[in-house]
């Protein structure tokens, strides 16, 4: 697999984010200040104040005379960044690119000192049998470890290694804040280049020390001592706004707005400070109280009330209150789709799923016609369903429902069965190896015009048995010629495909010898294709669950869950690009030099990477939720971390099953 040494970003944001989380838990006493604590705390877009120290001025990272301590370092990487770990009895080369490389897996750009003497045996600088031990050295050609035997590659091993120069995030050539940006001076987030987070800093700090990023609309104090606190404070337009004493509400401006000869408070009109209008209340309209129980008070909530001075709360009724079907669709008041609550005046502004003329539950059916409506006023459409949505293999063919069987032409298709017919086999040729013994080339046609899933049996299987000969099961649509070989004797076999067959026997026309391709073998990988396609999907769907559980237990994530959805699809859809990129039919020839070979590996490797790129972010949202102090979240947390684990660990094993090339002859 292709490493790329940019994937290695800064380890002092980790350390501040595990450092806020730590805090979360109780386990350090004195909290970090908000404008340097790695978080959003006021949710405003903004992080922290600057802080952009010299790289120079990080502490460095150093290995001293260990030689097997700098190998296990090392291989605490190699799953992370994809490269092979360094086997049993082999230690690092003593040479400058490999200590470069072991620098950039720590986090630093530089190396200050190496050294090969260890603390094993006098400071030996090597192994005293170099002919039976080996040494690894970092390729860049290869972007992978090269083994050697230790006496070839002059037995001197990497012991003692300094690193120097810390990688700000905002110099690392990630897009660590996911806003399509990368690094100074193209990320806005970033200050200069040392800055040690793109995303924008919070304008509310005034330093690393300061303890507050809220504005005074969102501090929880009240800031002009009203009895109001943020967005219960009238003065506040949002949660950014910086000033809690102004404007003034009616009933705190010292001014008698309705001119009753009382202010403020005083006033009977005023229920509190926050109250914004110093109207007396004396009438039903005006009085504070839902006078005839319809869940609305007063002038102009209730529907009844025509001005303030009305002291009638209880007529004229609105449409949705007065028992009256008023648009004749047979339902009334609240139980009709029309009516939003007893104040709305209009039953006509909306009506029942089922004489709405809409698709309601999108299975291609409407209204009357979806077996969903038991009659017009039913205003649920998706309680009944066709036989091609409705979960059951309603014509015994063993496929089920629009989409894997081919005789559902939509979700609102009420009959499975009329396609298998357009799922047609042919013989191509036969191959006469020697007298009774032949082998017969398959092609199909698949004029569905969708794909379609049929597994071996009697729709899908040969006679004389057995009747599974390698034969596809998935069937792409078009035609596909030479599509598998089944090698027989001569006598008839046949391969029944739907509702049609094909016969090969010692008679069918040879296949041209200029045709065959020998010491060739082909293979379908189809299916092993969508399971990749199927595993990163699943990991973007964790990804997506993950964020709603989020938002859950921590609404204030809302906006950090939102961004990481949707960067999930964007890699999903390039993990399916780069899945579909690899050849379905996949030729292996041995002993042939008349092939050439298209290596599939590049491929695999951004494959990979995509669905790595799946898994640190389900891993990312579960460490937030680690952070909440409940059993639940940590329990919830553990559970969508050893997901995302298990579905990267599944998507790298069948990456492993598909051939690393493809022949051509």
């Amino acid at each position: 697999m292709k490493v790329s040494l940019d994937r290695f970003g800064s380890i002092r944001s980790f350390c501040l984010s595990l450092f806020a989380i730590t805090i979360l838990m109780g386990g350090v006493a004195n909290a970090a200040p908000q404008c340097s604590d790695g978080l959003d705390n006021d949710n405003d877009g903004g992080v922290d104040a600057l802080y952009a120290p010299d790289p120079a001025s990080a502490a460095p990272r150093s290995w001293h005379k260990d030689p097997f301590g700098l190998v296990g370092f090392v291989n605490s990487k190699a799953a992370e960044y994809g490269f092979r770990p360094i086997g049993d009895g082999s230690a690092l080369n003593f040479d400058a690119t490999t200590a470069q490389f072991v620098c950039r897996l720590a986090g630093y750009s530089g190396v200050a000192s190496m050294d090969c003497v260890s603390v094993y045996d006098g400071g030996r600088c090597g192994w005293y049998s170099p002919s039976d031990n080996r040494l690894d050295n970092w390729d860049p050609s290869i972007n992978n470890f090269r083994t050697r035997n230790a006496r070839d590659a002059g037995n001197r091993w990497l012991t003692t290694l300094t690193c120097i120069n810390k990688i700000p995030k905002c110099s690392d050539g990630k897009d660590n804040d996911g806003d399509g940006k990368t690094d100074f001076p193209a990320d806005p987030g970033c200050a200069n280049a040392w800055d040690e987070d793109e995303r924008p800093h919070d304008v509310n700090c005034t330093g690393p020390n300061d303890n507050s990023e809220f504005s005074q609309c969102n501090d929880g104090i009240d800031n002009d001592g009203d009895g109001a606190v943020d967005g219960q404070d009238f003065s506040c337009s949002s949660a950014f706004d910086d000033d809690e004493t102004n404007p003034k509400s009616q009933c705190q401006d010292g001014i008698d707005n309705d001119g009753d000869g009382v202010v403020d408070l005083a006033d009977p009109g005023c229920s509190n400070k926050q109250d914004n209008s110093e109207n007396s209340a004396t009438t039903q309209c005006q009085d504070g109280i839902d006078n005839d129980g319809d869940g609305a008070a007063d002038y102009p909530n209730d529907f009844s009330c025509s001005s303030r001075t009305d002291n009638d709360e209880t007529n004229p009724k609105s449409q949705c209150q007065d028992g009256v079907d008023n648009d004749g669709d047979g339902v009334i008041d609240l139980a009709d789709p029309g009516c939003s609550g007893t104040q709305d005046n209009s039953e006509s502004s909306a009506t029942t799923q089922c004489q709405d003329g809409a698709d309601n539950d999108g299975d291609g059916l409407i209204d009357s016609s979806d077996p969903g409506c038991s009659n017009p006023q039913d205003n649920n459409e998706s309680d009944g369903t066709s036989q091609c949505q409705d979960g059951a293999d309603n014509d015994g063919d063993g496929l089920v429902d629009f989409g894997n069987d081919p005789g559902c032409d939509s979700p609102g298709d009420n009959s499975e069965s009329d396609q298998l017919s357009k799922l047609i086999p042919f013989v191509e040729c036969v191959d006469k190896i020697a007298d009774s013994s032949y082998v017969a080339h398959y092609s199909y046609l698949n004029d569905t015009g969708a794909t379609v899933n049929l597994p071996v049996g009697a729709l899908n299987g040969f006679t004389p048995a057995p009747a599974d000969r390698s034969q596809p099961t998935v069937f792409l649509g078009g035609l596909f010629a030479d599509t598998f070989t089944v090698p027989f004797d001569g006598t008839p076999l046949t391969w029944q495909l739907g509702t049609n067959t094909a016969v090969a026997s010692s008679s069918t026309p040879l296949c041209p010898e200029e045709a065959q391709q020998p010491n060739c073998k082909d293979s379908d990988i189809t299916a092993l294709l969508i399971a990749l396609d199927s595993g990163a999907r699943q990991q973007q769907k964790l990804v997506q669950q993950a964020a709603k559980q989020l938002i859950k237990l921590n609404a204030s994530e809302r906006s950090y869950a939102a961004r990481t959805k949707k960067q999930s699809m964007a890699v999903y859809k390039q993990a399916w690009s780069t899945t579909w990129t690899l050849p379905r039919l996949v030729t292996t020839c041995e002993n042939n030099t008349q092939c050439v070979s298209t290596s599939n590996v590049p491929t695999l490797s951004e494959y990979r990477r995509h669905s790595d790129e799946l898994r640190v972010l389900a891993e990312e949202i579960a460490k937030r939720i680690g952070a909440i102090k409940t059993k639940k979240a940590k329990k919830q947390a553990a559970a969508i971390k050893k997901k995302a684990q298990s579905l990267s660990d599944a998507n790298e094993r069948n990456a492993e099953l598909v051939p690393k090339a493809s022949d051509q002859c």
